[in-house]
């Protein structure tokens, strides 16, 4: 397979060419180890610069070459320079400093010690090659000068580096949220359409030989349930892929498109699960509500039905009735509130946050109605029913915590 070269990979190996090439040039004239030693830091400089992020595993290494060869020049450099050398140094020196920088930010942890200290020192003695050597308090000041220039940019440098170290963590949060949150939606979603063809193949086998007509149906829907289960799985599978591939703004783009289920759906859920149970389901529903309410709050309401009716089918299989109410009230809160008549339940008493460990079923939607600013209760009713209870505010969305 080919690949491609960006224009600005090519645009800085090009001015890193055209540097060597210069500094051949000038050789002759200003001599091998001051055009050697700035060539170097700014070819470096080009060649890292032109083709980052790309190339910035190499910028301690860059960095710590050019100081040493910097070092070297100093050491060895035979008298004070004209005025060519001295513009050639103060060049050098002043590209030693971005090298700081994109070493100290980029480069693994050691070897950006290395190559810093290293850049650091030569940036701040060459000054040694031009200054005359009678001259102690000039050359001094003149170090020291250098020396917190070339401080500044480690602390640039180190700055930049918490920078990116503090965006990795949020994008590592920000992706573990939103796997959990997928783990939750097939929880929801997948184990209601699980039970409920569990449901229809037992009814379909005690009624498959007296009523075939009817078992054929309990098949139909079972072959309903099992494909949206499957579409279920799906959207989860593509929206890991988006987690792991995109980046946080496509992430979030990802999120706001996802065609989850909500208010519209209910009655369409409710025909099936009354399909598959001998309870009498009633569902109460203000049409007014739908295509009103935000998007996280309508998909959160059919997802507290959904497990609602999951624990029913599991837990309470005697119920003869359920009733499903969703209105307005106090003008600005959504309640939602289903009911059955058997009582069995596996959580007893209002949600415990002792309970919210697992983060799946009603311990998991709590923590997502309570992002919202809502509240759910599910415990026995006054007749001796169970009854689940969810308020939230109509506009309310998603609010993580920090």
């Amino acid at each position: 397979m080919r690949t491609s070269t960006r224009p600005r990979d090519s645009i800085g190996a090009i001015s890193a060419v055209v540097v060597v090439l210069a500094a051949l040039a000038v050789t002759p004239v200003l001599g091998a180890w001051a055009t050697l030693s700035a060539a170097l830091a700014l070819a470096g400089a080009c060649w890292i610069v032109g083709g980052w992020p790309r190339t910035r595993v190499s910028a301690g290494a860059w960095c710590g070459a050019a100081g040493i060869v910097s070092l070297v020049a100093t050491l060895l450099y035979p008298r004070p320079g004209g005025l060519g050398g001295a513009v050639l140094g103060t060049l050098e020196a002043v590209v030693l400093l971005p090298l700081i920088v994109l070493s100290a930010r980029a480069a693994p942890a050691r070897q950006a010690v290395v190559a810093s200290v290293v850049a650091h020192a030569a940036c701040t003695l060459w000054v040694l090659r031009f200054l005359p050597r009678d001259s102690a308090s000039a050359t001094l000041a003149a170090c020291i000068f250098w020396s917190l220039l070339a401080t500044s940019a480690v602390v640039g440098g180190l700055y930049l580096r918490s920078l990116d170290a503090d965006r990795a963590r949020a994008v590592t949060a920000a992706r573990r949220s939103q796997r959990l949150e997928l783990a939750r939606d097939l929880h929801d979603f997948v184990a209601h359409d699980v039970s409920e063809m569990v449901a229809q193949a037992q009814a379909g086998r005690f009624i498959g030989e007296e009523h075939p007509q009817k078992a054929l149906a309990a098949l139909e829907r079972i072959e309903e349930a099992g494909l949206t289960a499957l579409a279920s799985m799906d959207r989860t599978i593509h929206m890991l892929h988006d987690v792991d591939d995109g980046g946080a703004a496509a992430q979030e783009q990802s999120a706001a498109s996802r065609p989850l289920p909500g208010l519209a759906d209910l009655p369409r859920l409710i025909d099936r699960f009354a399909a598959s149970s001998p309870a009498e389901v009633h569902l109460d529903l203000d049409s007014a509500l739908l295509g009103t309410v935000a998007r996280e709050v309508t998909a959160t309401a059919y997802r507290v039905v959904v497990e609602a009716l999951t624990n029913i089918r599991r837990h309470a299989p005697t119920a003869a009735r359920v009733d499903i109410e969703v209105q307005v009230v106090a003008g600005a809160t959504l309640m939602i509130t289903v009911v059955n008549d058997a009582g069995a339940s596996p959580v007893r008493g209002p949600v415990a946050a002792d309970q919210r460990c697992g983060g799946l079923g009603l311990p998991g939607l709590t923590e997502r109605v309570e992002s919202l600013g809502g509240t759910l209760v599910a415990g026995p009713g006054g007749d001796g029913g169970w009854n689940v209870t969810v308020t939230m505010p109509l506009g309310a969305k998603v609010v993580s915590a920090s």
